[in-house]
């Protein structure tokens, strides 16, 4: 299977999806113009690692843990729907022995950014680890 990876650019955010570590990380800003399209290549990666993952067990391959970072910076309300997608889509992978850690950060003082955070959070039934980074 092949890593996702996406620059970033002044409207979405970088996408870096490692397959083979099985870390997976956005970060920066995401307000695409088409939030769906920016989007939909994320979920349909995320459905190809789910089919394969049902054709092999996971657990015979050593994997174990999947870890997600957030680093956002700002994300616009049609974004968030997106990432509860990306959530739910991860979470399935529980049904294969895979856990789920996530981790969230945001800037020294944002605490906006760390609300919304655990809005989403409470939207998908997870637990996120929270990281103020230091200016």
């Amino acid at each position: 299977m092949e890593n996702l990876k996406i620059a970033a650019t002044d409207f979405t955010p970088e996408v870096d999806f490692n397959f083979d570590s099985c870390s997976f990380c956005l970060s920066g800003v995401s307000r695409p113009e088409n939030v769906s399209d920016f989007y939909n290549q994320i979920i349909d990666w995320l459905s190809d690692l789910e089919d394969h993952f049902s054709k092999i067990s996971p657990a015979g391959s050593g994997l174990n843990k999947i870890w997600m970072e957030f680093r956002l910076t700002y994300f616009n309300s049609a974004s968030s729907k997106l990432i509860i997608d990306i959530l739910n889509h991860l979470k399935q992978f529980k049904t294969y022995g895979i856990d789920l850690e996530v981790s969230w950060y945001y800037d020294e003082g944002d605490e906006q950014m760390r609300d919304d955070g655990e809005e989403l959070a409470e939207a998908c039934d997870l637990e996120f680890y929270y990281y103020e980074l230091s200016s």
